[in-house]
């Protein structure tokens, strides 16, 4: 993985928000409306609010299936569901506009109902020919596997301009809406960066020393200083221990047991920033600290224990399996809460449907369970930390493990809740879901 310097990574943060926000302004007036199909517009509004009933699950309600557009046209128990091209006259807009559907509280919106009414006008289009046979349950869509978050980085296409004052990506922020603003006096480029990249206000000699700096590098070299400050991993690490639900206390119980050494793994993640690991290094040892660790040899060496604290962001979740909440029902939530940490942090999505699929009947549907609990529990278990070598205690030793997994909940009894620059700017990329 080739490095990026850390600066350029925050600036491309940026410039993803800001792309993303470039054109949410305002439709013209005279502007026509986007085409409505169903696979890209309303089956995503069907699901969220109609297809648990209709369309899930084996059992249909109403034997109404909303799946597809066919389907939807044959309807179910009380007629057609929709009738193309006459929306007034369509069973589903009557029923969504008069409030019995869908039940409960939550109801469409009325933009949403618009556009379900727009596509019925439209005669109800569809992007492709729909399946002459469709498998129970809700299987991905196109669609839903073009997701952004799904999708491999790419690095964009950003030509150099020689109008821009200091880098590409500065045309890539605000190529597509013009030219560039004005820069910035020179004290407030100082105080920003101060603020961005520590998280600390300047002092006022710093701020006066670099608006008085006179080369032409002035800024990289502010930068790179602030880059190489311990102040930094301080501020950036902070986004991925929020990432990794760091806490110093156990919580899940009233107990709510204090950490003692759940330090160690805060201040792993923050030299991690200091000492530019690389990203997926610094995702391959919190994952798997102990095994890359190997088998010890005399004493511990440095390197290894700094592995094996890097397992503590597998520790991060609420465990109260050491004070009170040892049972299978306690053991089990530490195990999804901390799947669901992985899968938020790496994946861009919590897994819930693995775990809860079965309790919905949705084993039908999509497979996602490949990746589930059934094969991330073994390694996500209490029993690798501190709870599990007190049940090996109490119980004998039975179970014992050796090898630098066991070592682990020994040296971190609480649990351990605790150059590339490449790792700074993405790992607080990754505190915003989008990793």
């Amino acid at each position: 993985m080739p490095s990026v310097p850390a600066a350029r990574l925050v600036v491309a943060m940026a410039a993803v928000a800001a792309a993303g926000l470039a054109h949410d302004g305002p439709r013209a007036a005279d502007e026509t409306p986007p085409p409505v199909t169903f696979e890209e517009h309303v089956r995503p509004l069907l699901k969220a609010h109609c297809l648990d009933c209709h369309g899930a699950t084996e059992t249909l309600e109403g034997s109404l299936d909303l799946r597809l557009v066919r389907l939807m046209r044959a309807g179910g128990d009380s007629g057609p569901a929709i009738v193309p091209g006459d929306a007034a006259g369509s069973l589903i807009l009557q029923r969504v506009r008069a409030g019995d559907m869908p039940p409960g509280e939550k109801k469409m919106s009325a933009a949403e109902q618009d556009l379900l009414a727009r596509w019925i006008s439209a005669g109800a289009p569809t992007r492709r020919p729909e399946p002459e046979a469709i498998a129970p349950g809700l299987a991905i869509t196109p669609e839903e596997r073009a997701f952004w978050a799904f999708q491999p980085v790419r690095r964009p296409d950003v030509t150099a301009d020689p109008a821009v004052p200091r880098a590409p990506i500065d045309a890539l922020v605000f190529g597509a809406d013009g030219p560039l603003p004005a820069e910035a006096a020179r004290h407030a480029l100082v105080t920003r960066a101060f603020l961005t990249l520590t998280g600390l206000p300047p002092a006022h000699a710093d701020v006066e020393r670099w608006a008085a700096d006179p080369s032409a590098d002035w800024f990289d070299r502010l930068v790179d200083e602030l880059l190489a400050s311990p102040h930094y991993g301080e501020q950036w690490a902070r986004h991925w221990l929020d990432v990794a639900g760091y806490a110093d206390s156990e919580g899940a119980t009233l107990a709510d047991e204090v950490r003692p050494w759940a330090w160690r793994y805060r201040d792993y993640c923050i030299d991690a920033f200091n000492t530019d690991v690389p990203f997926d290094r610094f995702i391959a040892e919190q994952l798997a600290g102990d095994e890359i660790a190997g088998a010890r040899s005399g004493d511990w060496t440095a390197e290894q224990i700094r592995l094996l604290t890097a397992t503590g962001f597998l520790r991060m979740a609420a465990d109260g399996t050491g004070s009170g909440g040892d049972t299978p029902e306690g053991r089990n939530q530490t195990v999804a809460d901390t799947v669901r940490i992985v899968g938020t942090s790496l994946l861009g999505m919590s897994v819930h449907c693995a775990q809860h699929g079965a309790a919905c009947g949705l084993r039908a549907g999509p497979r996602l369970e490949g990746v589930e609990d059934a094969r991330a529990a073994p390694r996500l278990d209490p029993d690798r930390g501190r709870a599990g070598a007190v049940r090996r205690h109490r119980d004998g030793g039975a179970g014992r493990r050796e090898g630098p997994g066991r070592e682990a909940g020994r040296l971190h009894p609480a649990g351990a809740r605790a150059g590339t620059r490449e790792v700074r700017g993405a790992a607080a990329w990754a505190a915003s879901g989008r990793l």
